[in-house]
C-alpha cells in the first residue's frame, strides 16, 4: 500500500538537502512504495527530471503515474466564471483560499499562483477540500483544485464553478517511489499501471 503524500518540487525542492534526503529514506523504509506529488507550473523547467535524478542518487526508483491539471474554483457569480478558460495572470488581485500548513496542495497552489499576485487569505485555513468548496461558494475567495477533485458528484457543487486554465495549464505530477532493492517490483508495476489507467 502507499504511504503519505509528499511535495517535491518548485521552490521547496532542493537537491542534496540532507533533511529532505533523510525524510525520503524514512518514508520508504518498510514500505513497498511511496506516493510523490510534484507541482510544476512550467514542465519545461526540468523540476521533475531533477527530482528523478535526486531519487536515483538515494537508491530509489520513481515512475510517473499521471499528470493532473489544476482547475480554478470560483463563486458562481464571479466575473471569471463566464470564461471558458482562465490564464494564471488573470488571478492577480484575487483572494486565494488555501488548505492548512503542511498540506501538499497548499504548497502547490501557492507555487502556481506565485507569479500572478494573488492574496493569501491569512485569516483562513481549510482542513479539507470540501471546506474550500464551501468557502468559495460563500464568495470568500477562489481556490485551485486538482482536476480529479472536480469529477463525479463534485462537478456540480452548488455555488461553485470550475474552470480549466488556458494551455499550457499548470499541472502536478503524481508518481510512485520505491527502493531499487525491493523484491516486490512486479506488484508495484502492476499497481502503478492500474492507477495510471484509472486516472485518465
Amino acid at each position: 500500500m502507499y504511504g503519505p503524500l509528499a511535495l517535491v518540487g518548485g521552490d521547496e525542492f532542493q537537491p542534496g538537502n540532507e533533511h529532505q534526503d533523510e525524510i525520503l529514506r524514512d518514508a520508504c523504509a518498510g514500505r513497498p512504495a511511496y506516493v510523490v506529488a510534484t507541482a510544476a507550473q512550467d514542465f519545461a523547467s526540468g523540476a521533475v527530471e531533477t527530482a528523478r535524478r535526486w531519487f536515483a542518487s538515494l537508491g530509489l526508483e520513481v515512475r510517473e503515474l499521471y499528470r493532473e491539471p489544476f482547475t480554478v474554483a470560483l463563486p458562481e457569480r464571479h466575473a471569471l466564471a463566464a470564461r471558458d478558460s482562465i490564464r494564471v495572470a488573470e488571478l492577480k488581485g484575487e483572494t486565494l483560499l488555501l488548505l492548512e500548513e503542511g498540506h501538499c496542495l497548499r504548497d502547490q497552489a501557492l507555487e502556481v499562483c506565485a507569479r500572478a499576485g494573488t492574496r493569501d487569505a491569512q485569516d483562513f485555513r481549510a482542513t479539507s477540500l470540501e471546506t474550500l468548496r464551501q468557502m468559495v461558494a460563500t464568495g470568500a475567495g477562489i481556490t485551485l483544485l486538482p482536476e480529479l477533485a472536480g469529477r463525479g458528484a463534485y462537478r456540480n457543487a452548488r455555488g461553485v464553478v470550475l474552470r480549466p486554465f488556458t494551455r499550457p495549464a499548470p499541472v502536478r505530477h503524481i508518481g510512485a517511489l520505491w527502493r531499487k532493492s525491493t523484491p516486490r517490483r512486479a506488484a508495484i508495476d502492476a499497481l502503478c499501471t492500474v492507477i495510471s489507467e484509472h486516472a485518465r
